[in-house]
């Protein structure tokens, strides 16, 4: 059990930070994340997250979202992501808008 715990974690990490640095990258980490949110810790990065989109950061709400509804984090939420996802939409974020709107026509059969 400790050795699928590990691997799990270590999965975790390499996921968050290949998003990280792919987001990075991409111009796509807002100051507001802090620059750890680009380093090469991926706990300290997802607290970062975390803590913008409590703040109501609407990218932050965006990011924090993708990582529950893909499944990325350790204790990943369905239901706070799409949550979440909409919430940023609201708050006017372009990404968010359009991940809603393809959920949206996805489940509803008349997309993709």
């Amino acid at each position: 059990m400790k050795a699928l715990k590990h691997a799990a974690t270590k999965k975790f990490r390499q996921t968050i930070s290949v998003s990280l640095v792919i987001a990075a990258s991409a111009g796509a980490v807002p100051p507001s994340l802090g620059s750890e949110a680009a380093g090469q810790d991926p706990d300290k990065a997802v607290a970062s997250i975390r803590a913008a989109a409590a703040r109501g950061d609407a990218e932050a709400m965006y990011r924090l979202a993708m990582l529950h509804i893909e499944g990325k984090l350790p204790n990943a939420d369905y239901d706070l992501g799409v949550q979440l996802l909409m919430d940023s939409a609201a708050k006017g974020n372009e990404d968010a808008d359009r991940m809603s709107a393809f959920m949206a026509s996805a489940f509803s059969g008349e997309g993709c």
